[in-house]
């Protein structure tokens, strides 16, 4: 997630400004990821068209075992203390980050914001992906919970000033402290499920 939370609202809220209408942006990205979708699957295609059916029946086979166990996997999953305070952690914050990405945009117009200063912020937002490797670490150190409760204090209290401030540089450091306090719980929130969950990992990070 990193570069590209980096570039594209930027590079959005550029295209926004130079396009009279949001058709063409649409239009664009859709152009962009079907070249991507492309590439990948140049890149993986199998040599042996023989090896390459086994495979994908093989996999569907493995998927649809994988979904007659989910209801006793969930069961296992949430009897886990860690991983069910995790999973609260990271769905707040989620929940709270939804409908405030919408408000924001609305709510920077109004101020007077154009397009590209209004994606700036959320490029502001993703410039502590950088942090990621430290906070591990940090995590690592003196545990899931502390992180967790301080990323959760920092993100409340930087969303709760926001819609006080009209001031540019101000606003850059606040979205820049919701990235802060967004890498304290995912990291935190990752790592605690992961350890919660050895035999059923991939369900425990997929809740």
């Amino acid at each position: 997630m990193g570069l590209r939370s980096m570039v594209a609202p930027v590079v959005g809220g550029i295209l926004a400004e130079i396009f009279p209408t949001y058709r063409p942006i649409f239009l664009i990205t859709c152009s962009i990821t079907l070249t991507g979708g492309l590439l990948i699957a140049l890149l993986l295609q199998e040599t042996n068209p023989q090896k390459q059916r086994s495979n994908l029946l093989n996999e569907v086979k493995a998927s649809l075992n994988h979904i007659r166990v989910i209801p006793k996997t969930l069961r296992e999953v949430f009897r886990n203390r860690k991983i069910l305070s995790s999973s609260l952690a990271i769905f707040f914050q989620g929940f709270i980050n939804g409908p405030f990405n919408s408000y924001f945009a609305i709510h920077a117009s109004n101020m007077g914001f154009t397009e590209s200063v209004i994606g700036s912020f959320y490029t502001a937002r993703s410039l502590p992906t950088f942090t990621t490797p430290f906070i591990g670490r940090l995590s690592d150190r003196i545990g899931r919970i502390i992180p967790i409760i301080i990323g959760l204090i920092l993100y409340l209290t930087s969303l709760a000033l926001i819609p006080s401030l009209n001031i540019y540089f101000l606003l850059v450091l606040l979205f820049v402290s919701l990235g802060i306090s967004g890498r304290l719980i995912n990291i935190s929130t990752m790592a605690g499920i992961a350890e919660g969950s050895v035999e059923r990992r991939g369900v425990g990070l997929g809740i």
